[in-house]
């Protein structure tokens, strides 16, 4: 059982003023660094909306991945003008928790983004399809098993 995090930041409606609570749930993943056996540790945003993991460039340009494509990716918007492009491919990860808990290494597919003005996204590919996720805000409890 992985234990994950939810992280509170507050977000001010420009019009209305009216002040939006926006909560976050993350885990802490490690991503096969290159040429080597350790890991790049960092924090990754659940993303049940996501149907593939997402990672900035600063990111993917440390870590060891398998490329297989090219090709523009888009979210909400499917607006051609709001696609980022990305390589699209495959890295080795774990996850763990503050308590010590680790998973056994396995592979996700993702996407390599050409920019960093992305935040770190885990999705279904690989991550979310092979684990429970359990959550209780109010309670806040949340883990992946």
């Amino acid at each position: 059982m992985i234990q994950l995090t939810f992280r509170n930041s507050n977000y001010i409606h420009p019009d209305s003023r009216e002040k939006v609570e926006v909560i976050r749930l993350e885990a802490l993943i490690g991503i096969k660094k290159k040429e080597s056996n350790d890991y790049l540790f960092l924090n990754g945003i659940i993303d049940t909306g996501a149907y593939i993991s997402l990672i900035p460039k600063r990111i993917s340009e440390e870590i060891e991945r398998t490329m297989l494509g090219k090709e523009k990716m888009k979210g909400i918007n499917s607006k051609e003008v709001c696609a980022i492009p990305v390589e699209f491919g495959k890295v080795k990860y774990v996850l763990l928790d503050q308590k010590g808990n680790v998973t056994k290494e396995a592979e996700m597919q993702c996407y390599f983004a050409d920019t960093d003005e992305v935040p770190v996204i885990l999705g279904f590919a690989g991550l979310l399809s092979e684990m429970t996720l359990t959550m209780n805000y109010k309670a806040n409890r949340a883990y992946l098993d």
